[in-house]
């Protein structure tokens, strides 16, 4: 029986030198299979890639996806400092494969603005309230990125708030663009919700069963 695929899950995504041949590559056990690999495959972005060895054991890193890899983390740093100023907080930072998933997906083939994201989880909304006041008083916040999930349920069952934190500038071709951390902050028992949801909606699936539970979780302050 095959092994599973070690591509299926973000955190299996590794970067470095496996055979010690002096070449970071992507490990890959399997030949890319777009049903399970989701790093692009490289018969539709061969830009991507310089070297790929027959029987997909690894996938070289090209220049340009160890720029992706460098900017991103650079982008890194914020969220440590921020994650160590607030603690509790939960981030991430997006893998190389998925900044240039959202490259083709977005259109942003300048620059992937939001690769780093932190959750912050709180007892009930009041305190989402609370918090936010706190977050815009003491970092540098982007008003145009701020958006009221609270107001306006996402999808009917997203209720949370979202701040873009600034944390740079990108130079780009036609001016300067800002690198944003994304900030999500909602009620803890929103989060576990969100949990249960988050599977059917990045499958593209109805979310109707969920909305009950969404709309008395807020009915009851959450």
């Amino acid at each position: 029986m095959k092994k599973p695929n070690k591509n299926t899950t973000q955190k299996k995504y590794i970067f470095g030198d496996f055979d010690k041949d002096g070449v970071k590559n992507i490990d890959d056990t399997y030949p890319f299979d777009p049903q399970r690999s989701k790093h692009p495959s490289i018969y539709n972005h061969p830009e991507y890639y310089y070297e790929c060895r027959l029987g997909g054991t690894e996938i070289e890193l090209s220049a340009i996806i160890k720029k992706i890899q460098k900017a991103n983390n650079k982008q890194a740093r914020h969220l440590r400092k921020f994650i160590k100023e607030n603690p509790g907080a939960k981030g991430r930072v997006k893998t190389v494969a998925s900044t240039i998933d959202k490259m083709y997906r977005k259109s942003y083939h300048t620059a992937v603005r939001d690769v780093v994201a932190v959750r912050i989880s709180t007892k009930n909304r009041k305190q989402v309230r609370k918090k936010a006041r706190y977050i815009k008083k003491k970092y540098k916040v982007d008003p145009t990125r701020i958006k009221d999930y609270y107001k306006k349920p996402k999808m009917g069952t997203h209720h949370a708030l979202h701040v873009g934190l600034i944390t740079g500038k990108i130079k780009t071709d036609t001016g300067f663009i800002t690198k944003h951390m994304e900030l999500q902050i909602q009620s803890r028992k929103m989060e576990e919700l969100d949990y249960k949801v988050h599977p059917k909606y990045k499958m593209g699936l109805s979310l109707d069963e969920f909305k009950p539970e969404a709309t008395q979780l807020f009915m009851l302050g959450f």
